[in-house]
């Protein structure tokens, strides 16, 4: 919106924007076809287009073994520093699901759905 609206939604922001946090994205598709009308260049310039062709060629992807190696290498550093951090975290968040938690979950819920009248402890 170029012009702010009076009187604007509360979560407007100068009574024209809202703010998105920078995890979500608009995702959308269009057909391309002889039934359709050609996009606007600015449609090209602003999106992300991808172009799946009725027949596609067939091709065999090739293994980069320099890449694989370097993506390996930070994530087994990146655990390794992980588990050092957080093991005492981990152990003990273990320990609840397996203990108490496990308790709870086994608990019969009276009136659960499904469950016929007088069986709710059975």
């Amino acid at each position: 919106m170029t012009a702010s609206v009076e009187p604007a939604p509360a979560l407007l922001q100068n009574g024209r924007t809202l703010p998105l946090p920078g995890n979500v994205w608009f995702v959308g598709t269009a057909n391309h076809d002889e039934t359709t009308k050609d996009f606007a260049d600015k449609t090209y310039d602003r999106a992300h287009v991808m172009e799946l062709p009725r027949h596609r060629e067939f091709f065999k992807p090739k293994r980069s073994k320099g890449a694989a190696a370097r993506f390996s290498d930070c994530f087994a550093g990146a655990f390794s520093a992980a588990q050092g951090l957080y093991q005492k975290q981990a152990t003990d968040a273990y320990r609840f699901v397996d203990g108490s938690f496990a308790d709870i979950l086994g608990t019969p819920i009276p009136g659960r759905l499904g469950q016929s009248p007088g069986t709710a402890n059975a």
